[in-house]
């Protein structure tokens, strides 16, 4: 049975979810949740010296996209979802773009499955 283009993906999926899973928020992740707590209800950092005196958040779209979605499935869930999303962003347009350089799309997907299973190695 041959293994299609779609199935070397997901497989290169499951490597990458096993090889680097996700970690909770922590690092920048802390700000840009602080970013859609306070999009969602200003009143809980009104105080706070990051938001009186302006943030990056004025200059993103982020926080009030991810914010309603944050009040409906939570904020780890919605990151946890972000990541999910991301990854698998990453993982298609490396796809595209070796497909778009003339590489079949099998030998795309296998590419892309060995660049998940050794980019640790490579950087």
């Amino acid at each position: 049975m041959a293994l299609t283009w779609m199935r070397v993906l997901l497989c290169a999926g499951a490597v990458w979810a096993l090889f680097c899973p996700y970690r909770g928020i922590y690092h920048d992740s802390v700000l840009y949740a602080a970013q859609v707590i306070q999009a969602g209800d200003p009143r809980i950092f009104a105080n706070d010296l990051f938001f009186t005196y302006g943030s990056q958040s004025s200059f993103t779209i982020f926080s009030p996209i991810v914010s309603p979605i944050a009040n409906v499935l939570g904020l780890d869930a919605t990151f946890w979802l972000g990541t999910v999303l991301g990854t698998c962003a990453l993982l298609g347009g490396l796809c595209h773009l070796l497909i778009s350089l003339g590489i079949s799309r099998s030998s795309a997907a296998i590419s892309t499955a060995v660049w998940v299973t050794t980019r640790d190695i490579l950087l």
